[in-house]
């Protein structure tokens, strides 16, 4: 397991990796009940980031606020993907 890949795991992500993507999966509940997944996507094709929130109680997606550890994750996963040099 990398790095960047124990940090995820340390906040509470589930990774699920296929040919084209790399997952990183979290779902809670707010305050009201409503379950919520969190998905911070690495689209390994075209060298993107895809951040979002989708609540199952109400279909709806929005967007993600990161915190810190979540930034430094990520950039050690770019870091560790090629995409980024330091």
């Amino acid at each position: 397991m990398s790095e960047a890949d124990k940090l995820f795991e340390e906040l509470g992500y589930k990774k699920l990796e296929d040919k084209y993507n790399i997952d990183f999966n979290k779902i809670y509940s707010f305050t009201n009940g409503d379950k919520i997944q969190e998905k911070i996507r690495f689209c390994k094709l075209d060298k993107y980031i895809h951040v979002e929130n989708y609540n199952f109680d109400t279909g709806i997606t929005f967007g993600k606020y990161l915190d810190m550890k979540e930034l430094k994750a990520i950039n050690l996963k770019c870091k560790e993907l090629g995409w980024i040099e330091e």
